[in-house]
């Protein structure tokens, strides 16, 4: 027998008897082979019992209803009829479904079901659904859910919570405490579930728990669930009960370094200090456990060597600071660890002096009209010297916002102290971006990287042309157009610029010549008169560029001479 039920995979649950809601729906059940899952019986009390298993038992089978954990069976369901296929995408007959006739019983309560199958035969079996218990009563809700401490400090971070459960009798509609009936109490804050515990009610339907924080949650808040073991959270009865926190006097102090962080470059530094908090009869206490920053000021984690640590049990807290260019770093409880549990001084400044770090002086920094970058200077050792004749490997790179994505352009050497001078090109979708040398030496010499923008802009001449296009040999023609600059995404004009006129003429070998310029007027539009003698093309030229403009080349416009 015990054969048989392990092959009938027997699943069980408790439904409305006509159309009375349920927490798990006829259409519910039929998508499962797996429950059991409770249900809550109609008005009126009536109920029915659905069986599922992997194929129908030969006998009769029924269903022996008992309180709660008791042993004697206040009810036997029967009144099953013929097994209905239960199809899925692979078998017209996957399992089959059965269910009881309507039943009422006399009492509101938590029930557990047990099997009876082949009843009545030689090999009749009882067998007891473990998780089938369910509710019979209606419309089962908290009628409390209390802190013994609604405002939460440091000093008092936990309590106890408590409550009723609720329900209605199916017959009579008398609200009663619902008593055995399982309660999930979630301790729970914005950083999700702290802790949770399943309770049971008792007789007069109340339960309560006790319940700890650590002390730096954002909005903590308790949450009672019926019945979670039907798995639909969201339909559960629940309710939540929200905590206040009041915050309490801390400290955060740093004992070393005591004047500020100095250190050679590439170096850790350890910054060492403790948090402290006061109770309400005024005694400083250690405040372990709680997270301290490290950062470099203004600067992103991944850029700047961010370190983070608890404070241990004696409250202090010891943390490594990497040297790497001079300026100030800030040691801070964050805001992610504090969430308003504590109040007072949680963050101090400290300077920083990065000695022995590379110093490119003077440095200079050019874009000529033709794209052109010039950088130049010496390259020497602040606080400190390179060795006699050393040589260094200097890097020069681009980037759009001068902060991240910072792309090598060139290499070059030069030797401590000596002056350099170096050229490259950039392109016109480099524009605007920032230039910046870096030293790429020996790890115990900081690389200096300061850092120029290139503020040329880029030109443009648009709606160019010359006319008429079909002339005599001697005619004078118009060559005109406008001169624009980028800035930003717009292209605005630029006036008082002189622009070119050049040509060039058909015959084979022939080479662009001068034949006149203008100058831009207040919107950027300029016009002269040239000659046409020859068949040929026709181009202007922004040759004359000024800071901060780019040059910029017309387009190639033909004209015919008859």
């Amino acid at each position: 027998m015990n054969k048989l039920m392990t092959s009938l995979g027997l699943a069980l649950a408790v439904t409305a008897a006509a159309s009375g809601l349920g927490l798990g729906s006829a259409a519910q059940a039929d998508e499962t082979d797996s429950g059991p899952w409770a249900g809550v019986v109609q008005s009126g009390g009536e109920f029915r019992i659905r069986v599922g298993a992997d194929r129908a038992p030969e006998g009769d089978t029924v269903v022996r209803v008992r309180p709660k954990d008791g042993d004697t069976a206040v009810a036997e369901v029967g009144g099953f009829g013929a097994w209905r296929c239960m199809p899925d995408a692979e078998s017209s007959c996957a399992s089959v479904q059965n269910e009881s006739a309507p039943f009422v019983l006399a009492d509101m309560g938590m029930y557990d079901l047990d099997v009876v199958l082949n009843k009545g035969r030689e090999d009749e079996q009882e067998r007891a659904e473990a998780g089938s218990s369910f509710a019979y009563a209606l419309n089962p809700r908290f009628g409390s859910l209390e802190s013994s401490s609604p405002v939460l400090s440091y000093e008092r971070r936990g309590g106890k919570a408590s409550g009723t459960l609720l329900a209605e009798h199916p017959r009579t509609h008398e609200v009663k405490p619902l008593a055995d009936a399982p309660v999930q109490l979630v301790v729970q804050s914005d950083r999700g579930t702290h802790a949770t515990e399943r309770l049971t009610t008792d007789g007069a339907g109340r339960f309560a728990a006790l319940f700890q924080y650590n002390g730096y949650e954002a909005n903590p808040s308790l949450q009672a669930l019926f019945n979670p073991e039907s798995g639909s959270y969201a339909r559960a009865p629940q309710r939540t009960l929200g905590l206040q926190v009041r915050a309490t006097p801390a400290q955060l102090t740093v004992r070393q370094p005591a004047g500020g962080i100095v250190g050679r470059y590439g170096s850790k530094v350890p910054v060492k200090g403790a948090l402290t908090w006061t109770a309400s009869d005024g005694t400083v206490r250690p405040l372990p456990g709680v997270s301290v920053r490290l950062s470099n000021e203004g600067c992103a984690q991944e850029q700047c060597g961010l370190s983070q640590g608890p404070s241990d049990a004696a409250g202090a807290f010891d943390l490594p600071y990497p040297v790497e260019r001079d300026g100030s770093a800030r040691v801070e409880v964050p805001p992610a660890s504090n969430n308003g549990w504590f109040t007072g001084n949680l963050s101090t400044r400290l300077s920083v002096d990065a000695t022995h770090t590379t110093l490119f002086s003077p440095l200079k920094v050019s874009a000529d009209q033709n794209r052109t970058i010039t950088v130049g200077g010496q390259l020497a050792v602040q606080q400190g010297a390179a060795p006699a004749g050393a040589k260094a490997t200097v890097e020069v790179q681009l980037s759009a916002d001068g902060k991240t994505g910072w792309k090598t352009v060139k290499t070059f050497t030069t030797p401590f102290g000596t002056t350099f001078s170096q050229q490259l090109k950039h392109t016109a979708e480099q524009d605007g971006h920032y230039v910046r040398l870096r030293y790429a030496g020996t790890a115990d010499i900081g690389p200096a990287a300061p850092v120029v923008r290139l503020t040329r802009k880029t030109t443009q001449i648009v709606r160019d042309n010359l006319a008429p296009e079909d002339v005599r040999a001697g005619t004078q023609i118009t060559a005109s157009g406008y001169l624009q600059a980028k800035s930003g995404t717009a292209w605005l004009p630029v006036a008082g610029q002189k622009v070119r006129v050049y040509f060039k003429a058909d015959a084979p070998g022939s080479a662009w010549t001068y034949q006149g310029a203008a100058t831009t007027a207040a919107n950027g539009s300029f016009s002269t008169k040239v000659t046409a003698r020859s068949d040929g093309a026709w181009q202007i030229r922004y040759l004359d560029a000024t800071a901060p403009y780019y040059i910029a080349i017309g387009r190639e416009d033909h004209v015919d001479v008859v």
